[in-house]
This record gives C-alpha cells, sequence and structure tokens, in this order.
C-alpha cells in the first residue's frame, strides 16, 4: 500500500475504505492521508465498541507510555508481555503504530535515554519471540534523541523489522532549537538508509506558542524541502495550532493524528473533525 502516494510503503498497513475521504482526495488528484488515532492501553475497550470512530481512522497509535512508565515498569516481563497480548485482540482489526513517548518528550514515561533505550530493545525483542503479534504492528515510533545521548546505533535495535516502517521523531519546546533537531532526525534517517532500512520518515513536532514561532517554523520546514528529498512529517503543538496542523499547506502530511476527543494541550483534534477538515480541504 503506497503510503500518501511516496515511494515507501507503510508497512503492513491495510487501509480503511473511508470512501468520503477518497472520492474527495481522487476528486482533486490529492494525497490520501492516513489518519491515526491516538489511544492508551485502557481506551481500547471504548474503541472497539464505537464503529462511527472506527470509520473515520487508519490504525492505531498505541501509546505504550500508558503502561511503560517507569524503571519499576522496565523490569517487569508481564509488562511486556501484556503489550504483546493486546496487539492480539480479536476485536480489534486495525494494524498498529507502537509509541513510547518520555515526559521529556510530552508523554508519560519517565525514563533517562539509556532506560528508553532498553525499553524498546526489551519491547521489539518481546515481538521477535511473538511473531503472530508482530504481523499486527504497523510500525514503530522511536525517539531519536535518545539514542543519540546513549551513543546507541539506532540502527542495530531495529535492524529485525525492516518490513516495518520506523518513524524517527523528536518532540521540543522551543522553536530556536529547530536546526540542531532536524539535523540529527536527517542523520539518523540517511544512517538507516544507508543500511538497508528503506521504509524511515523523520517527524519533528513543535510547541508553537504565537505567530512568529509559526513563521519561523514555516521557513524552516521550506528550507529542508527546498534541499532535501526525505520524507518528513512537521507538526506545530499547541492549543492554537489545531487547524493550522491540517489547513496550512506547509504542515500538509502522509499521516495525521487524532485523539478521541480533542486535545487541547497538544493541539490534536478528535478523530472525526479532523476528517471533515481532511475533506473539505480536498
Amino acid at each position: 500500500m503506497i503510503f500518501n502516494g511516496l515511494k515507501h510503503s507503510l508497512a503492513c498497513v491495510s487501509h480503511y475504505d473511508r470512501s468520503d475521504l477518497a472520492e474527495a482526495c481522487e476528486k482533486n488528484k490529492g494525497p490520501y492521508p492516513y489518519v491515526a488515532l491516538t489511544l492508551g492501553r485502557h481506551e481500547i475497550d471504548e474503541f472497539v465498541s464505537d464503529e462511527k470512530l472506527q470509520s473515520h481512522i487508519d490504525l492505531i497509535e498505541l501509546r505504550l507510555d500508558s503502561m511503560l512508565k517507569d524503571s519499576q515498569d522496565l523490569e517487569s516481563r508481564k509488562v511486556f508481555s501484556n503489550v504483546v497480548k493486546l496487539c492480539l485482540r480479536r476485536d480489534v482489526t486495525f494494524q498498529y503504530l507502537l509509541t513510547l513517548r518520555t515526559e521529556n518528550e510530552g508523554g508519560e514515561a519517565r525514563f533517562s535515554a539509556e532506560e528508553y533505550v532498553l525499553a524498546i530493545s526489551r519491547l521489539l525483542s518481546a515481538f521477535y519471540k511473538t511473531p503472530e503479534a508482530l504481523s499486527h504492528v504497523a510500525g514503530i515510533d522511536i525517539e531519536i534523541r535518545n539514542f543519540h545521548e546513549t551513543g546507541e546505533d539506532i540502527t542495530e535495535v531495529i535492524e529485525n523489522i525492516k518490513d516495518k516502517t520506523v518513524i524517527l521523531s523528536s518532540h521540543i519546546t522551543k522553536p530556536f532549537d529547530l536546526k540542531d533537531n532536524l539535523n540529527l532526525l536527517c542523520k539518523e534517517y540517511e544512517k538507516c538508509i544507508d543500511t538497508g532500512i528503506q521504509n524511515v520518515l523523520i517527524k519533528l513536532a513543535v510547541e508553537i506558542s504565537n505567530k512568529a514561532e509559526l513563521k519561523e517554523f514555516e521557513k524552516k520546514i521550506a528550507e529542508f524541502r527546498s534541499k532535501r528529498r526525505m520524507e518528513a512529517i512537521f507538526i506545530p503543538l499547541g492549543k492554537e495550532m489545531m487547524n493550522e496542523r491540517v489547513s496550512n499547506p506547509c504542515f500538509k502530511s502522509p499521516i495525521y493524528f487524532a485523539k478521541r476527543e480533542r486535545d487541547e494541550t497538544t493541539g490534536q483534534l478528535d478523530a472525526i473533525e479532523l476528517c471533515k477538515l481532511l475533506i473539505a480541504q480536498n
């Protein structure tokens, strides 16, 4: 399945046929973006019973930091086993994008860089032992700065999931950190490509608090796209950025992230509202 017309595929994802959005995109020869619904462990049951919500999304971003929160969880085999079991549920027909988000990047996991790298390694090891569960995984989001700080080679950790999509991500609160973070993402992306890991894209999310910061972000994105042919997701975070994420052409993306309900802290729309905006845009 071609991921929004880009050269690589979002591995293993079977696109849900949202005909209204498909027709709108085809009519305008525009992209057919994926919509990922961000869910924690305890939200899965409610999601399963909500057919209307299911009709508006393509895959589930499973937030593992709702289960893996600290060093105590890191030492629990049961926690990793429970993650694998979630991906084996027969009543969930969607693929999963696995995300372990640390507090430093807006999540709940209270991990040091070393603990984060260890958690990712143990998580993937648990899935390697259960191929059926791994078959329900579309990809994984990895915070690249933790690998950079520890000096660990990310390509060695993800070498055995080459058929999955790997999102190298960075979430920052200060726009002036843009250049260094973008350079780091590009460096690690190229390393992955050079070692034969092809299904890779980068994701940079920046907390934006005013129009000046938004303009600076737009400028950096334009510069990036003029110099590099690299698959990337750029996201402005913040309450005032909800519509910008969808309506601003600068942030046109192969994948959009949604919630079950609006989240004004991160600026995420609910899935149904997001799809309506995407249809109107196309």
